[in-house]
C-alpha cells in the first residue's frame, strides 16, 4: 500500500498517538472501530485516520485488509514512548526516505538547525506535528531543535556524510550535470517558441567562463544578441547557486541578463527574472547562504 504523507492535514498528538498505539497493542480495528478514538480528540476523525496512515508508514502499525494490528518486530518502551516515537520519526523520513535531507540540518555554536526550506511545504501536518511538540522551535529563519534530540540529529547527518562516498559524490554530480543540460534544452525549446525568425544560442557547452548558459533575442526585430540567460535546475525547493562570475555579468548586463528557473520535472513553464543582480542580489528580503570561503595565505 502506497502511503501518501503529503496529502495529510493534521495529527494528533503524541500523547494521543502513544494512547491509539496501545490501544491496538494486543488486539486489532477496523478504521471505522478506530474512528470512535477521535470523539476523545479535538482534531477529529481526520486526525485519527491520518495518524493511522503514519503509524503505517513508520511500520508501527500493519494493515491486514481492512484491520490494523501492531507490528510486533516492533517494541516501544511505555515509559519513552515520546522520545522513541520522535527517533522513529526522524529515522524514517531523514534516512529511510529523505523527506528531509540530511544536508538542510546544520550546525552553529554547537546546536543543531534546520532550515525552513528543509520539511517541504507539502509536508506541513509532519512540521506542525514537530513544531507542537516542541521537537523544533521556530528560531529566525530556521528551526532549532529541542535539546533532547540534539545528539539524535547529530548522528542522523554524520552517518548520512559517511555514507555519501567518492563513488555517491560523482554519481550525484553527473546526476545534476545531466538534469542541467536537460534544463538548457528545455529552454532553448521554450525560447525558439517565442520567435518566429531568429534561433537562440547554448554557449555552455562551447564557453563555461561567458556567465549565462544561452544567448537569445528580445525580439525578432534585435540584429544582434540582446538577451542573455542563466537557467538554474530545482527540485522541490526553489535554490540555486549562483557564482561569483554569473552574478559579474547579470551587473554589467542588467535589463539583458536573464535567470530562467526550470522545475526538474519540466512540465510547467520556467520561472524568469529580469535583471536578477537587481531583482535578487540586491534584494536583502531574500534568503541567501555562504557555502565556500577562499583563502590567501601569504
Amino acid at each position: 500500500m502506497s502511503i501518501k504523507i503529503h496529502e495529510h492535514k493534521k495529527y494528533l498528538l503524541v500523547k494521543e498517538i502513544e494512547n491509539l498505539y496501545y490501544i491496538i497493542y494486543d488486539k486489532s480495528y477496523t478504521k471505522s472501530q478506530l474512528d470512535k478514538f477521535s470523539i476523545n480528540s479535538y482534531k477529529g476523525v481526520s486526525a485519527t485516520r491520518n495518524t493511522l496512515e503514519l503509524m503505517l508508514f513508520l511500520e508501527l502499525l500493519i494493515k491486514d485488509k481492512d484491520v490494523f494490528v501492531r507490528n510486533k518486530f516492533f517494541e516501544i518502551n511505555k515509559k519513552e514512548f515520546q522520545g522513541e516515537f520522535i527517533k522513529i520519526l526522524f529515522k524514517k523520513v531523514c534516512i529511510d526516505t529523505n523527506i528531509i535531507q540530511y544536508n538542510e540540518f546544520y550546525c552553529t555554536d554547537g546546536t543543531w538547525f534546520l532550515r525552513k526550506s528543509g520539511i517541504p511545504i507539502k509536508y506541513f501536518a509532519l512540521r506542525n506535528l514537530l513544531i507542537a511538540e516542541k521537537v523544533i522551535n521556530l528560531s529566525s529563519e530556521s528551526y532549532e531543535i529541542n535539546k533532547d534530540y540534539q545528539n539524535l540529529i547529530e548522528l542522523i547527518v554524520k552517518n548520512k556524510q559517511k555514507k555519501l562516498t567518492l563513488a555517491n559524490l560523482k554519481q550525484q554530480l553527473e546526476f545534476q550535470e545531466k538534469l542541467g543540460e536537460q534544463a538548457e534544452i528545455f529552454v532553448m525549446d521554450y525560447e525558439k517558441k517565442l520567435l518566429s525568425c531568429k534561433f537562440p544560442e547554448r554557449v555552455s557547452p562551447i564557453d563555461v567562463s561567458a556567465g549565462y548558459d544561452i544567448r537569445s533575442y528580445l525580439t525578432d526585430e534585435s540584429s544582434e544578441f540582446d538577451k542573455f540567460i542563466e537557467v538554474k535546475c530545482f527540485s522541490e525547493n526553489v535554490e540555486f547557486y549562483w557564482s561569483k562570475n554569473e552574478i559579474e555579468v547579470a551587473k554589467e548586463l542588467k535589463e539583458n541578463y536573464f535567470l530562467y528557473l526550470v522545475d526538474n520535472k519540466f512540465d510547467t513553464p520556467p520561472c524568469i527574472v529580469r535583471n536578477p543582480y537587481f531583482q535578487v542580489y540586491l534584494n536583502q528580503k531574500i534568503k541567501r547562504e555562504v557555502q565556500n570561503y577562499k583563502f590567501f595565505l601569504e
